[in-house]
């Protein structure tokens, strides 16, 4: 296995190398990048992988949809059978190993009332695809969502715009991994 480092090789501070490797999990691949002290680390690493089990979500509404996700399998795809918005009053609840697909026709709009996911903290990955989140707002941190280090979150061809928090992280608030 080949090493790569970016950043100051000729620092004697340890914590200046990254060390970055190639996993292969599935037929895709993501760019990641991982901050730390004063440089950051790029690489290619691979989503995890949901299961074959697949439920549509038939209405636009946010109790549609948390009623789709809570009676999933954990590594389900929850995909939409329209397009439109879906508008929050508060926030879904991410509660297991799930993939959100929106092909492209989904927003999510918490219209500035609360973050747009509290992920739960047994939740070891959730990958939200081609949706659109928007008015996402936290007291705290992390107007979209705020992950544990447990927690792994991989979003493929979102769109991310128009979400704050109070105190960090605006759109994201992550001890975990975020791979975009």
């Amino acid at each position: 296995m080949k090493k790569f480092f970016f950043g100051n090789r000729g620092r004697k501070n340890a914590v200046a190398k990254r060390s970055l490797r190639m996993e292969s999990l599935e037929d895709r691949m993501l760019l990641a990048v991982t901050a730390g002290g004063d440089e950051a680390a790029v690489a290619l690493i691979a989503p995890a992988q949901p299961t074959e089990a697949t439920v549509v979500v038939a209405d636009l509404t946010q109790a549609a949809l948390q009623t789709a996700i809570d009676n999933a399998e954990a590594g389900s795809i929850i995909m939409f059978g329209k397009s439109g918005t879906i508008s929050l009053s508060s926030a879904i609840s991410i509660n297991k190993n799930i993939t959100i697909n929106g092909e492209s026709k989904v927003t999510i709009d918490a219209g500035g009332n609360s973050r747009i996911f509290e992920v739960g903290g047994g939740v070891r990955w959730f990958n939200l695809n081609d949706l659109e989140l928007t008015g996402g707002h936290s007291d705290t941190s992390g107007g979209v969502f705020s992950i544990e280090s447990s927690t792994s979150a991989t979003l493929v061809n979102c769109s991310v715009h128009g979400n704050a928090a109070e105190t960090e992280g605006g759109a994201f608030y992550v001890f975990g991994k975020l791979y975009l």
